[in-house]
């Protein structure tokens, strides 16, 4: 057996682990281990951490949210990062067959790594730069949404002030309105305040904004303007306006309209005037009264003692007749300042009017015309019917006196459900249900001072000596006896409509 090896060996050389120690005999000795290089040692180590790291990557990459990476770029980086992890773990465990089958496409693999690897990255941080972007601009929007909210906020509650705001800048350039302060003063953004709301060519030296940016206080002024056709009153409150620093930048402009209040005010005054008047005329009236019947008592006495045919017979009966007008001037007081007795007891109104008209003067020369209408409810009222029908036959004189041409005197009566808005109007009243008797004339009319003036004790137009001014004062002063009310509207040249307001009753009449 061994020559014959002998004679194969001899043909064919001996693996390095056989040796010959004699002719004939083969000996097997273990070839001895070389110890590794410190390359093959880094390149190991550097296999070994790139294939647990690209496994980590590739477990990380499968964790990536959607929105991250588009589904495809996820695909391939995970299949380029599977092949690395493959061949990584192959060239650990020295595996000779997958190694050498990737080692056909090692220049392939070689730019698939980077391109794939850089793609990934390039993707998150795009992602990343986009959703920083999303996110600055969802907290722009934010911002903005929550500026827009608050400009809302304060735009209503500006509006919900009810006043007129403006600002304007140092150069008293209108810079700002808001809606109500357009509707009183017009649209005028951009232009001198001047200018717009004065005419003017130049600033006003004395106007309130001027006053408040030249030393930083408040104040205030009242002004006219029209709205549609009214004149309203207004009402401007100016302040400084003031930046960061301290400094004046510009002056708000406040303008209320205080029409109404101004209209309440006159009309309290006019009341409470009216109260004074009452009640110096009642106590002058009662003590003129006092005197005055002395004086009709004693002249009654003079005129029994002096016969008709002496000369003083004369002047005693001109005393006597003095003092019945004079008698009747205090009544007219008396009645004015609500002192005179009255006796209320419940009547049909339409009867007090009816029986009023047939007292009514007929003008010689002049063709006057007096209607009634009269409603077909039956309105039923407390009231003393002889002093209401002195309301009327007043009323009437003075009508007549008002139509020297002729014309027509209309009595109308109606039901009226007294309201806020005829309190707002007049500055007086109740709520309830009234009688209204309504008289009107078609003569010369009076203008707006001489209306609010007429029920006042000795206001008269005419002239001197021809009336004493007390038959209207004598109706307002009976209306309020009768808790009524009595008002006057008019235009000079269409003629005067008198209202005189009773409380309605359940009683029967």
């Amino acid at each position: 057996m061994c020559s014959s090896t002998s004679l194969s060996t001899a043909a064919m050389p001996l693996p390095a682990c056989y040796s010959s120690s004699a002719p004939g005999q083969c000996v097997h000795r273990r070839q001895p281990r070389r110890r590794a290089s410190m390359h093959e040692i880094a390149v190991s180590f550097f296999d070994v951490v790139s294939a647990v790291g690209f496994t980590l990557a590739v477990a990380v990459a499968l964790r990536i949210p959607s929105e991250v990476i588009a589904p495809v770029s996820r695909f391939l980086f995970v299949f380029a990062l599977a092949i690395y992890a493959v061949v990584g773990v192959a060239n650990v465990l020295e595996h000779a067959h997958i190694t050498d089958y990737f080692d056909r496409y090692e220049d392939y693999l070689e730019i698939l790594f980077p391109l794939t690897f850089t793609y990934f990255l390039y993707s998150v941080i795009t992602h990343q730069e986009l959703d920083r972007r999303k996110k600055a601009e969802m907290a722009l929007n934010a911002a903005l949404k929550k500026a827009e909210d608050a400009k809302a906020r304060s735009d209503s509650v500006i509006e919900a002030i009810g006043d007129g705001i403006c600002i304007l800048n140092s150069d008293f350039r209108v810079l700002y309105q808001n809606r109500i302060h357009e509707d009183f003063m017009g649209q005028h953004s951009g232009e001198f305040c001047y200018n717009a709301f004065r005419n003017r060519d130049c600033k006003c030296e004395n106007c309130s904004l001027t006053l408040s940016l030249n030393d930083g206080g408040v104040h205030m002024m009242e002004r006219t303007a029209m709205k549609g056709d009214q004149i309203r009153d207004l009402e401007v409150t100016t302040s400084p306006l003031r930046d960061s620093a301290g400094r004046i930048i510009a002056g708000i402009e406040v303008v209320r309209d205080v029409t109404e209040r101004k209209k309440f005010e006159d009309q309290l005054m006019q009341i409470r005037k009216m109260e004074a008047i009452g009640q110096l005329a009642g106590g002058i009236a009662h003590d003129f009264n006092n005197i005055l019947t002395a004086v009709t008592g004693y002249g009654s006495i003079l005129q029994n003692e002096v016969k008709d045919h002496e000369p003083l017979r004369h002047y005693v009966d001109l005393i006597l007749e003095a003092s019945k007008k004079l008698k009747k001037l205090t009544l007219g007081l008396l009645t004015f300042s609500r002192k005179q007795m009255i006796h209320p007891k419940s009547v049909a109104l339409h009867n007090i009017i009816r029986n009023a008209v047939r007292l009514f003067p007929q003008p010689m020369g002049t063709a006057i015309d007096v209607k009634t209408e009269l409603t077909d409810e039956a309105l039923t009222v407390m009231a003393d019917s002889d002093q209401i029908e002195e309301v009327l036959l007043g009323l009437a004189a003075n009508a007549y006196e008002a139509m020297p041409d002729g014309g027509r005197l209309t009595l109308k009566t109606g039901r009226y459900e007294m309201d806020d808005a005829f309190i707002k109007q007049h500055g007086y009243g109740t709520h309830g249900s009234f009688a209204v008797i309504t008289v009107t004339d078609s003569g010369i009319g009076m203008d707006e001072q001489t209306t609010e003036n007429v029920f006042q004790p000795f206001f008269s137009t005419k002239e001197t000596g021809e009336g004493t001014g007390l038959s209207l004062a004598i109706a307002y002063g009976i209306m309020k006896q009768h808790n009524g009310y009595i008002t006057a509207e008019s235009t000079p040249g269409k003629g005067t409509a008198f209202k005189i307001f009773l409380p309605l009753t359940d009683a029967d009449a």
